[in-house]
């Protein structure tokens, strides 16, 4: 009998074990096609698979095209709740100094780019410029990490912010977490950065490490690791061309939130990618996307 018991105990701890294991949810080669992804449910959504005719790369998800006033989104067709996740993006920003027509456009790139955990239907979609397709919609709760490219929400002084040409405190990651109850919506341009303690955007707002340029960088592969039992975040990021391959699995950001003022994963989420433009513009092409839960060391 205590062999019996003992092996029946054996194989509950490996079902435990294995039910603890990491599984991957989604992943979604671009250059392939869109399986796993909603691009097309949005009004107006200017998510779309192309060419972007560069070396290299035959077709992206393009969530922007350097083209005013347009917002991207792709929710994922999956809609699960989660104890923690790890969503793993390569992405690159590409900003051109003139439009289609030949036309000079704004002196520096805008708006940014999320990736985004949030209890929504498919044709969800936030506002453009610096909404980043995130805010000023229908999406109310979030969970989000962010890209900025605009100069006005970016780090430092005024007379800094605004000289992207020969700076880059323009290019930040922040966090942004907000409910109906726990954060602010808007993302001021004064340069302000919020704590988890605060809430909503620009969450432990930080520049990118000393020449890791994200703007005509090249691709990145973004890792977003969310745990929703110790209420944790931190994005590791790795360079995927020669030109960048110097960085690899480096941490930019992670905080740490109140359980009591706001839970991470708290309801069943889809997850999404966006990006938007205004007035400046930019590129935002993605060649990979994956979902692993549990959340998984960087690779």
């Amino acid at each position: 009998m205590v062999k019996v018991r003992t092996l029946l105990g054996m194989v509950a701890l490996a079902l435990t074990l294995s039910a603890a294991q990491a599984a991957t949810l989604v992943d979604t080669d671009f250059s392939k096609g869109s399986t796993g992804w909603v691009l097309d449910q949005a009004e107006n959504n200017a998510a779309r698979l192309l060419d972007p005719k560069t070396a290299g790369v035959t077709q992206v998800l393009a969530l922007t095209q350097n083209t005013g006033g347009q917002t991207g989104i792709a929710w994922s067709q999956l809609k699960q709740k989660v104890d923690s996740f790890s969503f793993i993006v390569d992405m690159r920003i590409r900003w051109e100094p003139t439009d289609p027509d030949g036309n000079e456009v704004n002196e520096c790139p805008a708006d940014g780019a999320a990736l985004i955990y949030a209890p929504v239907e498919p044709d969800a979609v936030g506002g453009g410029g610096g909404g980043v397709g995130l805010t000023g919609g229908a999406i109310e709760t979030f969970t989000a990490f962010v890209v900025n490219t605009w100069r006005g929400a970016g780090n430092g002084s005024d007379e800094e912010r605004e000289s992207c040409k020969t700076n880059t405190k323009f290019e930040t990651f922040e966090f942004f977490v907000a409910t109906p109850t726990y954060g602010d919506y808007e993302r001021p341009q004064d340069g302000v950065v919020r704590t988890p303690d605060d809430g909503g955007s620009k969450i432990n707002q930080v520049n990118p490490p000393s020449g890791m340029r994200i703007v005509n960088g090249g691709f990145y592969r973004y890792q977003w690791n969310v745990d929703g039992v110790n209420n944790t975040m931190a994005v590791y990021v790795t360079g995927l061309e020669d030109s960048n391959k110097q960085f690899q699995k480096v941490k930019v950001i992670e905080a740490k939130f109140d359980p009591a003022k706001v839970k991470l994963t708290n309801f069943e989420g889809r997850w999404g990618m966006s990006a938007a433009t205004g007035g400046a513009v930019q590129h935002t092409e993605i060649a990979r996307a994956r979902i692993d839960s549990p959340m998984i060391d960087p690779l």
